[in-house]
């Protein structure tokens, strides 16, 4: 009856009486909220890896539009584990200046354990650049502590296009494509949940449910390897009441 193409969302009508309605939960899930999807005869449990945002289109990643300078370390992680592994480490950068090496996982972040990339991203969003941060390592059989000093991340005009960030999202869609398939649109969402279910492509559309059984948002695209995507309650009323709209007038 109508698309919504931002959100690679469809109205559609069916022939079907007796259908229970969804209870809706418009209140965003935290990051760290077990979350499941039921998909006919698979159910899928994972939680929130990360708040809620933009999912930018290849090579915009490392693009960031915020009044606060984001803390910056210099490190890009293997797609081939969840866990911190250092894949890349940029020329100059704070890694870069204290030795850290590609290999090293970062198994602690300022005394806390750091289990998955994503843990670790949310310890960096709480720093501010000029930091000294204490990071302990495991390089090899050993335990290595390190003490950077967190730079500002190199300017990127927000909404322009990074080289380097488009080999890197190529690169990681190309190793996370080994765990499973991923949708064919998996970024460019204006404002998406980031959770870690390995949901299939020909499950998006379904919903995502928090333990209450209140849905908190409809799957939309698996982006990566340990990465899912949905689009909350809060934004799908907006662009029902739209899809709506366009079915009336059509």
């Amino acid at each position: 009856m109508a698309i919504d193409e931002i959100t690679d969302l469809a109205l559609i009508n069916i022939d079907v009486k007796g259908l229970a309605p969804v209870s809706w939960e418009p209140k965003e899930p935290k990051v760290g909220q077990l979350l499941i999807t039921p998909g006919g005869k698979t159910i899928l449990v994972g939680v929130i890896t990360q708040p809620a945002r933009n999912a930018p289109k290849k090579g915009y990643e490392l693009n960031h539009a915020s009044e606060r300078p984001s803390a910056y370390l210099g490190v890009t992680f293997s797609a081939e584990t969840s866990t911190p592994v250092i894949e890349t480490i940029e020329l100059g950068s704070p890694a870069d200046k204290i030795g850290i090496l590609e290999g090293d996982q970062i198994i602690q972040f300022e005394g806390f354990p750091v289990s998955t990339v994503e843990a670790l991203a949310e310890f960096l969003t709480k720093r501010s650049p000029g930091e000294k941060v204490e990071i302990l390592i495991k390089r090899g059989n050993e335990e290595v502590k390190v003490k950077p000093i967190l730079d500002v991340r190199p300017a990127t005009a927000a909404g322009s296009f990074d080289r380097q960030a488009s080999q890197r999202d190529g690169r990681l869609s190309e190793l996370s494509a080994r765990g499973g398939d991923l949708s064919q649109r998996r970024d460019n969402f204006p404002y998406v949940l980031y959770h870690d279910q390995p949901l299939s492509p020909r499950l998006t559309g379904t919903p995502l449910v928090n333990l209450q059984g209140e849905v908190v948002g409809i799957n939309i695209a698996r982006a990566m390897r340990h990465r899912s995507l949905a689009i909350p309650t809060l934004k799908l009323d907006r662009v029902i009441e739209k899809l709506r709209t366009e079915a009336l007038d059509n």
